[in-house]
């Protein structure tokens, strides 16, 4: 009986030493891409839920200028902008991997866009996003952007 006890608590030990399992990794490419297509559109649209739902509230995003926070992200998509999106391609170049409960992407988003003075111009960056799996969804927590110049 002892070695019964002792045998269930042991697995019941291991059990919850495994971190839980979100999602497979195929389901959680796709969803992580689909937040991404998403993230894309939602400052286009001003449309924050995008930013509301899949950015953790401790989100901070490192730019070459600037610090972000998702209180940024809110309030840059809320904000009217001097041009306009004339198509969005967050994961033109992009690639997933899932570690557990934590996903990272690495991609390239190119955005074209036309300015009040009806001149288009294109925008390529690269980021590194690192996203956990938590209150039942993925969220953004850490972003790193570059934005490449014309030549590259």
């Amino acid at each position: 009986m002892l070695i019964r006890t002792l045998l269930a608590i042991a697995v019941l030990a291991v059990g919850l030493t495994r971190p839980l399992r979100a999602q497979d990794s195929s389901a959680t490419r796709k969803a992580i891409l689909q937040i991404e297509r998403d993230w894309g559109l939602a400052g286009a649209r001003h449309d924050v839920s995008v930013f509301q739902r899949h950015v953790g509230d401790d989100f901070v995003g490192i730019y070459p200028t600037r610090r972000v926070t998702k209180a940024d992200l809110i309030a840059d998509a809320q904000r009217p902008g001097s041009r306009t999106v004339v198509s969005s391609d967050p994961v033109a170049e992009a690639d997933v991997r899932v570690y557990g409960s934590t996903a990272v992407i690495r991609g390239l988003a190119v955005q074209r866009f036309r300015g009040a003075d009806g001149v288009e111009s294109v925008a390529r960056t690269l980021y590194t996003e690192v996203f956990v799996w938590r209150d039942n969804r993925w969220q953004c927590v850490s972003g790193q952007y570059s934005q490449l110049t014309s030549a590259q």
